[in-house]
């Protein structure tokens, strides 16, 4: 299941967008308001876990600096808003696995990939709140 806004644009900044159109906590976004430098819009919840590699129509490779499952949320940024996505297919050496490991070339499925997430995009882990 693809999360991301089908809404008119909204006024205010891309996190406002966010916040609203994929259910960020308070406690997810007021940190990055209290960063010193710099302030980066990437929330807590959010991991980097690399960048794309290529980019298909629909899947796009990346070599992550940790473990992704099947069912695992991740997040690009795309266009000044976030995208969050449910892991369904994971693929090494075209061949399906239901875990990617540290540092292999993995593909991940994702429909319009060519068209929504370009080559060195951040890809992020999105923890859920237990």
């Amino acid at each position: 299941m693809i999360h991301t806004a089908r809404l008119p644009p909204l006024t205010g900044s891309s996190s406002t967008r966010n916040v609203k159109n994929l259910h960020w906590q308070p406690e997810q976004v007021l940190p990055i308001f209290y960063r010193i430098g710099k302030i980066d819009p990437v929330p807590e919840h959010y991991t980097s876990i690399g960048r794309v590699e290529k980019s298909w129509s629909t899947a796009f490779g990346i070599k992550p600096t940790s473990e992704v499952r099947v069912g695992d949320i991740l997040a690009v940024e795309s266009q000044g808003s976030f995208i969050e996505f449910e892991v369904e297919s994971l693929e090494i050496d075209d061949q399906p696995v239901e875990v990617g490991e540290v540092g292999a070339k993995l593909g991940v499925k994702f429909d319009n990939s060519s068209r929504l997430i370009r080559e060195k995009c951040e890809i992020f882990l999105v923890r859920r709140p237990t």
